[in-house]
């Protein structure tokens, strides 16, 4: 987990990271394609952060050094991460991007559309758990970027080779 007060620069949150921070800055997950970007914010607080989510779940074996790594327990992983700098879970406010299908050909079967695997593990996971999805951009065949203002809350996705940014 890494937790950063106050930057300027955007946080980049890798493959299977977390990143969170407070009262100012960005955290921004690049280029999602098959990945799920999942953004939690607690307006009072003023502290968010995002999970880059790259598989489902993970079976017998888990990435202790890739926390957001899988669905099942990376939500988890980064609301507690988010408790450790004041956040409050009944107060999240939770945001989806990504999820794409990136590979297709013919005669590849649903089994390797790992978007919407991810994409539906991460919806249960977040109902499981009593949170309501506000925001989503999901699905398609572009990749994504997702930007979280932490002063503000404001996630704002940009498609891949598209001009127009969409708040969610």
């Amino acid at each position: 987990m890494t937790v950063i007060s106050v930057r300027h620069e955007p946080i980049a949150v890798g493959l299977g990271e977390i990143k969170v921070a407070r009262s100012s800055g960005q955290v921004v997950a690049y280029g999602l394609g098959s990945c799920v970007g999942v953004v939690a914010y607690d307006p009072v607080a003023q502290a968010g952060g995002i999970a880059h989510v790259m598989l489902p779940e993970g079976g017998a074996t888990r990435a202790s050094e890739l926390p957001g790594r899988y669905a099942d327990d990376g939500i988890d992983n980064l609301f507690a991460s988010l408790e450790t700098i004041g956040a409050e879970k009944s107060r999240l406010k939770v945001s989806i991007g990504g999820g794409a299908q990136m590979l297709t050909a013919p005669g590849l079967t649903d089994k390797f559309n790992i978007g919407s695997r991810n994409v539906e593990k991460v919806r249960e996971v977040l109902r499981l758990q009593g949170i309501r999805i506000r925001g989503d951009s999901t699905g398609g065949h572009t990749g994504r970027t997702v930007v979280l203002d932490v002063a503000t809350g404001e996630v704002t996705v940009r498609k891949v080779g598209d001009k127009e940014h969409v708040s969610i």
